[in-house]
């Protein structure tokens, strides 16, 4: 029986469940065999998609950073490129009455200010 493996899948698996283990251990901790206990595949599988542990961090920092790039552009697109986020103005978040929100809201220029509504 012939099984079918979506590659793309698999290497985006290999990549989030390695990074987790790079977060949990430190660079330093991570194995191969580590990974491939943690994808439930065999350890020369991921050699197919990587040549080394640099390579699989780095792409998992590529993976995980683009993901944030993509959430950061939703929002700047959501509330405009030219005004702060405010989590104040915003209708999704509700707030307890009577306590200051002191959130750091996101601003165009990628500087963190604070929200003075």
């Amino acid at each position: 029986m012939t099984i079918l493996v979506d590659h793309q899948q698999r290497r985006n698996m290999i990549l989030e469940r390695a990074f987790a283990i790079f977060a949990e251990e430190g660079y330093g901790g991570v194995t191969y065999q580590k990974i491939a206990d943690r994808c439930e595949i065999s350890r020369t599988a991921i050699y197919k998609y990587f040549k080394n542990k640099e390579e699989i961090f780095t792409y998992a920092i590529i993976l995980a950073t683009g993901n944030l790039n993509t959430m950061v552009e939703k929002v700047m697109d959501r509330y405009g490129k030219n005004q702060a986020y405010s989590p104040h103005h915003d209708p999704n978040i509700g707030r307890k009455q009577g306590v200051p929100d002191r959130r750091v809201g996101l601003h165009s220029n990628t500087k963190a200010v604070r929200c003075r509504c």
